[in-house]
């Protein structure tokens, strides 16, 4: 059985030494290196083109855009520079709670979202939405022109079959286009019209025209949309309006907006609707474009006039359309943006479709750039947000947790936790009697 070795003054004096170096060395470090966990330990570091920063940084700026690390789904927050926010798509079902506490991280002691995006009906996109709606108060709304609905006929996907009045404030229009001549545009028009038969998006549509958003304005997304901003721009350039006399206003309620293209009631054609978003401030330009597909893509191309082609070239920042699908992201688009950063929102795990793909890659390769870190993922980098400031300039940071402060645990954490470790082992280490003997001859 061993034996207790208690310290003599000598040991105990020089522990106390070691330790007093130890914590002064510790102090200075702090002192002169602040930097979150994340930077401290360097992970996710690369070589960075000089606007990588802190995310406390980053986070004072005038605007600021939030991509979240939600897995294979996608939610975008902006920080808008007169104080509103926006937020484009919520997530999926499983990652509901996080945008949630997310969200209120950086709010605060506001509840207000003044601008929610719902780009299209997909639940990696709007799974997170009616949790969105029941924790905050959300005064505009902005959804594609697709019906949510159920079949009177189980198990069918027929035309006449489809009845949506339990769920949408768009029956009318649903109804009215349909009752037209079987050869009229109209007709023609709905059968092109996504008819969404999911629960998750059901649910989305209930919950944005009942109690939890009442009094919220609703508005189905359209190209030449503007919203009525100061000292920024929000303009949409998609979904294209059809050639239909009727005025959405005449038919539904509460909704406003254009009665806009379809491009059929498949998965492409559902992805298809999804809007072009350009938000712009000091000449910093972000755009956004759900999971548009190629078709679409080139449609908006043929579509933009010379004031929009400017308004659009260039970009700052884009979100890769569809996670960085081959069947988005075409190569004219992609020329047009020319962006100097690209964000792609994917996930490693439960990521059968191999997002980005190697064709989106090298289209976005080929587009040049004067910087190694072009291309962010939050695959790989977590939560990511661009900072603009009042005088234009764009800083960005990755690898970032947000909760009730910006970070969880900083440098003078790891600091503390050092010295506690340092001072118990220091302190446990006896000297056997043996070894003293030994060295004092």
């Amino acid at each position: 059985m061993s034996r207790k070795v208690k310290l003599n003054k000598k040991e105990l004096s020089s522990k106390i030494a070691i330790l007093v170096v130890v914590a002064i060395v510790l102090v200075i470090s702090c002192l002169f290196f602040s930097a979150p966990i994340e930077k401290a330990l360097g992970i996710g570091i690369t070589e960075k083109s000089g606007k990588y920063v802190d995310a406390d940084v980053v986070m004072q700026n005038q605007m600021v855009v939030h991509y979240l690390d939600v897995g294979q789904a996608d939610c975008t927050l902006i920080e808008l520079p007169d104080g509103k926010t926006m937020l484009i798509d919520a997530g999926d079902i499983e990652t509901k709670q996080e945008v949630v506490e997310y969200i209120k991280a950086v709010l605060g002691q506001s509840t207000i979202i003044d601008y929610f995006v719902l780009t299209h009906s997909d639940s990696d996109h709007v799974g997170g939405a009616v949790n969105v709606l029941t924790n905050f108060d959300v005064l505009n709304i902005y959804r594609p022109l697709a019906f949510a609905g159920y079949s009177k006929v189980e198990d069918s996907t027929s035309f006449d079959n489809f009845d949506c009045s339990s769920a949408e404030n768009l029956s009318f229009v649903y109804d009215y286009l349909k009752s037209k001549n079987q050869d009229s545009e109209e007709y023609k028009l709905v059968k092109n019209l996504p008819r969404i038969y999911t629960t998750v998006y059901n649910q989305t549509i209930q919950a944005i025209y009942n109690e939890h958003a009442e009094g919220a304005n609703v508005c189905v997304s359209y190209d030449g949309l503007v919203l009525d901003t100061t000292g920024y721009e929000i303009e949409f350039y998609a979904p294209l309006v059809a050639d239909c006399s009727v005025a959405i206003e005449t038919l539904a309620n509460k909704t406003t907006g254009k009665i806009t293209k379809g491009y059929g009631t498949g998965a492409e054609g559902k992805n298809a609707i999804s809007p072009v978003i350009r938000v712009e401030y000091q000449d910093a330009k972000f755009v956004f474009t759900g999971d548009i597909t190629d078709n679409a893509e080139e449609d908006v191309l043929d579509s933009l006039q010379s004031q929009d082609i400017e308004e659009l070239k260039d970009a700052d920042v884009y979100q890769a359309g569809h996670h960085g699908a081959s069947n988005s992201n075409t190569q004219e688009f992609l020329n047009l943006l020319s962006p100097t950063y690209t964000v792609v929102s994917s996930n490693n795990e439960g990521n059968e479709y191999g997002h980005p793909t190697p064709e989106f890659l090298e289209r976005l390769e080929k587009v040049g750039h004067d910087i190694t870190d072009y291309l962010l993922r939050t695959d790989m980098q977590g939560n990511i947000i661009f900072g603009v400031s009042d005088s234009g300039v764009i800083t960005y940071a990755a690898n970032i947790e947000l909760e009730n402060t910006v970070f969880e645990v900083a440098w003078r954490q790891i600091a503390v936790g050092i010295f506690i470790v340092t001072a118990v082992v220091l302190f446990n280490i006896k000297v056997p009697k043996q070894a003293k003997r030994k060295y004092s001859k």
